[in-house]
């Protein structure tokens, strides 16, 4: 199960508005969330599954948040002073995926074997990394869908921010959705055959972007 957390706090708009990072509100430690790697069953740390997931039949749950590392909107004047308009362009960032280990959970009286729900929990999170990793391969294109223009340099802000946040979900979606998929094709790992293609497809995605092979 994947849990994604929408991470764009801004301020005020300035000549330069900071966006991006994880949620300031969420109560967690932003150093010990984990970036991509092989997952333990000591990575499962919180006590118990959330209250609006029991009852569902699950052995485990990883929490990942997927967000946009911190950036600034620049505004800009152009034109002259009876056509003067303003652009916004956002500073390079890019996407990461990380798990958190504090509200990721494991039930130790599941049945089945530890190594076959840690390659159901590990595809997850994979779904996730090759999720950023696509979309960071099109970052530029991405920025250049956020560049804005506007008659007053607030207006201009406002949109770069929109489409900041609206480029933000469709990442997160595509990774829902597909993780959501995953699960509803293998009972949640429970149908080990379609669980074992599912990982092999999507270790076979993470080397073709790139990826270090996980240790066996």
């Amino acid at each position: 199960m994947l849990a994604l957390v929408l991470a764009c706090a801004s301020n005020p708009p300035h000549v330069e508005t900071r966006v991006g990072g994880p949620d300031s509100s969420a109560v967690f430690d932003a150093t010990k969330l984990i970036p991509y790697r092989a997952l333990t069953r000591a990575d499962f740390q919180a006590d118990a599954l959330p209250r609006e997931l029991r009852g569902l039949g699950l052995g485990a749950v990883t929490v990942v948040y997927v967000y946009a590392t911190p950036c600034n909107i620049q505004t800009t004047a152009r034109g002259v002073a009876n056509d003067r308009w303003y652009e916004a362009i956002v500073t390079p960032f890019r996407y990461e995926a990380r798990m958190n280990p504090a509200r990721s959970w494991w039930d130790p009286n599941q049945g089945f074997k530890e190594e076959h729900f840690l390659d159901h929990e590990q595809t997850h999170f994979a779904i996730a990394e090759v999720g950023v990793r696509r979309a960071n391969a099109h970052i530029e294109e991405i920025r250049s869908r956020i560049r804005s223009r506007a008659r007053t340099r607030d207006e201009a802000v406002q949109m770069a921010e929109l489409q900041f946040t609206n480029e933000l979900h469709w990442v997160q979606d595509e990774i829902s959705e597909r993780n959501a998929r995953f699960d509803d094709e293998t009972a949640n790992g429970q149908r080990e055959s379609r669980n074992h293609r599912w990982v092999v497809t999507v270790r076979q995605e993470l080397e073709e972007l790139h990826s270090t092979p996980l240790e066996e």
